[in-house]
Formats: structure tokens, sequence, C-alpha cells
């Protein structure tokens, strides 16, 4: 009986269509079929409820849940799911990221994993890859913040970037001597 009565809730929930209830079923609710209500927060393409469907519900499939975030595009999830939910696959993740060719979820990705936790632990993510992002942009402020800030970062390279893009208000934060030497040396090549 007991199981019927949350059969029948569920399907009514499902119905409803609502993702708070159905995210809130699967999670607070013993006995509920979490792989069918996982299929439907999946198919609802939300970004924000396939995130925290993933973080909260357990026994979930965390791979098709990975699949799904990637799916919706929303690179703000996307670097959430990399950065909080365990078991994800975060070199995957990180290679969506580096592919959008967003500087700002490139940036905050290295932040994180370079930054946060610094280089006494082995860094989870490909720097260098991310650096490429970066520079591949052409957005002085993250080129600027990735060499202030990140653990691993090629600082020469990214102020030679910067330079390149001549982008006088974040030159003016170079020191003087590093873009002497570096417009020197653009000049012989």
């Amino acid at each position: 009986m007991y199981g019927e009565n949350i059969q029948r809730l569920e399907e009514a929930i499902i119905a409803i269509n609502n993702l708070e209830y159905i995210y809130l079923f699967a999670r607070d609710i013993k006995g509920a079929d979490i792989l069918k209500l996982e299929d439907v927060i999946i198919a609802s393409k939300n970004a924000e409820y396939i995130y925290q469907f993933t973080c909260d519900v357990d026994k979930c499939d965390i791979l098709k849940l990975e699949d799904a975030i990637i799916m919706t595009g929303d690179l703000k999830y996307i670097y959430y799911f990399a950065c909080f939910v365990n078991g994800a696959d975060i070199k995957r993740l990180e290679r969506v990221i580096a592919e959008s060719g967003d500087p700002k979820y490139m940036y905050a990705l290295a932040f994180y994993f370079a930054y946060k936790r610094g280089y006494f632990k082995q860094c989870m993510v490909d720097i260098k890859m991310l650096e490429d992002g970066i520079i591949a942009s052409g957005n002085a402020y993250y080129i600027y913040k990735f060499a202030d800030n990140i653990n691993g970062a090629n600082v020469k390279r990214l102020k030679q970037a910067i330079l390149a893009i001549n982008d006088d208000i974040y030159m003016d934060d170079l020191s003087k001597d590093d873009c002497e030497s570096l417009k020197v040396k653009k000049l012989v090549k």
C-alpha cells in the first residue's frame, strides 16, 4: 500500500511538471523512483535543476546528468558541476569550458582548482589549455587576472598577450621593465 501511494504521488508530480517538486520528491521521499525522476529533470534541459539533482539526490547517474548539463550549454552550471559534483569528469568539463571561448569561466575554473587549492596538491585542470583559451579570447582583463592569480600560469607569455592586444589599462599595470623588455623582444622577432 505504502509503495503504491508513493508511485501515484510520483506520477501526479511528474504530470504537473514542476521541476522543484520533482527535485524535492526525489531528494526527500524514500522509495521514489530516482531514475524515472532523473529522466524528467534531464528532459527539462534546465541546467539549474540538473545540477541540483546531481548534488542532492542519492543514487543518481552522475555520468548521465553530466551529459545533460553539457547539452544545456550553460557554462555557469557546467562550471559548478566541475567544481562541486563528486565524481564529475573534470577534464571533460574543462574541455567544454575551454572550447566555449568564454574567458570568464576559463579563468574561474583555473582559479578554483589552481589558486584555491594551490599547487601543494596536484592541480586537477590543464592550466596550459585554459591559458591558451584565455589568450585566444583576446580579453585583456582575464589575461591579466590569469597572470596575476593562477599558480602555474606562464606570466611572461600572458604579459606578451596583453602587449599584443595593446590595452592601455592593463599595460599600465605591468611594470615598466616588463613592458620595455617585452617590446624589445617583440621588435627583434
